[in-house]
């Protein structure tokens, strides 16, 4: 895989681990909904990877509400990508899209089946302009949860405990189906999301809101 090589290479380049710390998978078997290592005669060990969708956070969140997340337990690893633009790259942008989200709120009715989404794009979009205003920086956040077990049922258990616990609290998980070795190298230590499950996890946040994050 091109990023574990990178990932290697990097490592090896400033000599922060040991060369008896890599190893070779004798096999690296995915699924739709699982990616597995495998090393001959030794050990396997499984992985399953999800995220929070764009529309899956709670309206509002305080400081620390990762520490649900984080302190999950064994076999659960979170990864945060924060995609910062400046006030330049979109003031103008998020600014049209406003003009465009009032001037069709003007041919609308209160009883249109799309009239409440077109009032909170527009809400949504003045938030963001005022925040911008105010000297914020815009940011696209996105958390990649990795989760592992030494044996498939132990893994699928994980998952749903994981997945019932973040429901519960009001955020929407999705697994990464189909997607498990992007998702896989998105998780190596190389700052890099995969740009189809940085499409569907990147939900916009202001730098107060990205403080949140810490």
């Amino acid at each position: 895989l091109k990023s574990l090589s990178q990932y290697i290479f990097l490592v090896k380049s400033v000599h922060t681990l040991a060369s008896f710390l890599f190893f070779r998978p004798d096999h690296i078997p995915h699924a739709p909904s699982l990616f597995a290592i495998e090393i001959k005669y030794k050990f396997s060990y499984f992985y399953t990877f999800a995220y929070i969708s764009d529309t899956g956070y709670e309206k509002n969140v305080t400081a620390g509400w990762l520490n649900q997340f984080i302190n999950s337990g064994e076999g659960v690893d979170v990864e945060i990508f924060l995609d910062r633009h400046t006030r330049d790259e979109v003031y103008s942008k998020i600014g049209f899209n406003v003009k465009q989200k009032r001037a069709k709120s003007l041919d609308s009715h209160d009883t249109d089946s799309d009239f409440h989404e077109i009032q909170n794009a527009i809400g949504a979009g003045s938030y963001l302009l005022d925040g911008l205003a105010a000297g914020e920086d815009l940011f696209y956040a996105s958390v990649l949860f990795t989760i592992t077990a030494d044996d498939l049922t132990e893994l699928e258990r994980r998952f749903h405990e994981f997945e019932k616990n973040a429901k519960g609290s009001g955020y929407k998980v999705v697994r990464c189906d189909f997607r498990m070795q992007e998702a896989f190298m998105s998780s190596l230590p190389t700052c890099s999301l995969e740009k189809q499950l940085y499409k569907h996890s990147k939900r916009n946040v202001l730098t107060s809101g990205a403080s949140s994050f810490y």
